[in-house]
């Protein structure tokens, strides 16, 4: 199957950003860049760890936001990862910025089809 990308808008306090994030169904929380939370001044809590998929460990911050997607106007206010480790040369390439996790596909009871 290919992979499921939507059309998104971040939003932190009263800053917002448009782009892509990546739905990824293996994982419980959703992450966002680095960049991203830099590029809109986000106030970053504490550090959190998490398990990539090829089970390494990294070491982020994280940031409370809402996020939006633009499709189908499905908004979830979650707390989010915050690290650049995670989005490398093949996912950048596409523009992504945000992985989108379980904790928001729950949120909004997204319904996804896999045929």
């Amino acid at each position: 199957m290919g992979r499921l990308y939507r059309a998104i808008e971040v939003i932190s306090d009263t800053q917002r950003a448009y782009t892509v994030g990546f739905i990824d169904t293996g994982t419980d929380s959703s992450v966002m860049s680095r960049r991203l939370a830099d590029s809109m001044g986000m106030k970053l809590k504490g550090c959190i760890e998490m398990v990539s998929a090829s089970g390494h460990l990294i070491v982020g911050r994280q940031a409370e936001v809402s996020v939006r997607t633009l499709s189908d106007d499905m908004t979830a206010d979650i707390g989010i990862g915050v690290t650049d480790e995670l989005f490398d040369d093949e996912i950048d390439e596409n523009g992504v910025e945000v992985i989108i996790g379980l904790d928001f596909l729950e949120e909004v009871n997204m319904k996804i089809g896999f045929w």
